[in-house]
C-alpha cells in the first residue's frame, strides 16, 4: 500500500522576484511560483504591488486545495527536489532589516529564497530543525 504525501507547512518566499511558496511536504520541497511582485510594482508603483499580492494570494489560496503532485503540475516554472537529494539547507535568521534567507543545496544546484516576511520564519524553523536537523545550518 503507498502512504499519502503529506504536507507539513506552506512558506512564503521571494526568489528573483517572484512570489513562490516552499511546500515542505513528507518526500520532497515544492517550489510553487504564485506570482510577480517585481514587474507589476515597477509598472505600477504602490498600487501594482497592491495588485500582485492580491494576484498571489489568490493563486495561493487556489494551491492549498490541490495534493502535492496537482501543485507541482500547476506551473510549468514550478519544481520540486527530494529530500534525498537535499545535501544542506542553510537559513539565515531574520535581522533588523531582512526577514531570513533560506539556501538549498543539492549535488546539482543551489537555490536561493528571501522569507516574504520575519513571521514565515518563525513559524517553520522549528519544522526545519525537526526534519532536516543533520543538514541544518542556521546562521
Amino acid at each position: 500500500m503507498m502512504s499519502v504525501e503529506e504536507i507539513y507547512s506552506r512558506i512564503k518566499c521571494i526568489k528573483n522576484g517572484n512570489q513562490i511558496e516552499m511546500y515542505i511536504t513528507t518526500n520532497r520541497i515544492i517550489i510553487a511560483k504564485t506570482g510577480n511582485n517585481l514587474g507589476w510594482t515597477l509598472a505600477f508603483g504602490m498600487v501594482g504591488s497592491l495588485a500582485a499580492q492580491h494576484s498571489a494570494d489568490k493563486k495561493s489560496n487556489q494551491l492549498s486545495q490541490l495534493t502535492p503532485e496537482s501543485v507541482l503540475k500547476s506551473n510549468k516554472k514550478n519544481f520540486d527536489i527530494q529530500n534525498n537529494e537535499i545535501i544542506e539547507i542553510e537559513i539565515k535568521k531574520p535581522g533588523t532589516l531582512s526577514p531570513g534567507k533560506i539556501t538549498l543545496k543539492t549535488h546539482d544546484s543551489t537555490y536561493k529564497f528571501i522569507f516574504k516576511d520575519k513571521e514565515e520564519y518563525t513559524k517553520n524553523i522549528n519544522l526545519f530543525e525537526r526534519l532536516y536537523k543533520n543538514k541544518l545550518i542556521i546562521k
